[in-house]
């Protein structure tokens, strides 16, 4: 599992708030899940959030490059591809 940095947690609090920062590290956790949708309904019933509220911070997250999903299409396959934290890589 992906952890971040005590320099890139206060980062991420600073820019964006403690929210983010719950977020940023549901995301990391979840990034060894094979498969895992990181729809925002799906991720505020975990967190105990409401749709609005992971959909405000994610699209924050990907303001500040920290998260983001590229869509890949090969023939009539579509494969969904999540980045995580790579303002850092």
């Amino acid at each position: 599992m992906a952890y971040l940095t005590i320099k890139q947690k206060r980062y991420v609090i600073g820019e964006i708030g403690d929210s983010a920062l719950v977020l940023l590290e549901f995301y990391l956790l979840k990034s060894g899940t094979e498969g895992y949708l990181y729809k925002d309904s799906i991720v505020g019933e975990a967190l105990g959030w409401t749709t609005s509220k992971v959909q405000r911070y994610r699209l924050e997250l990907t303001k500040h490059k920290l998260f983001r999903q590229v869509e890949m299409k090969k023939g009539s396959d579509t494969m969904l591809q999540t980045i995580i934290g790579e303002l850092w890589s």
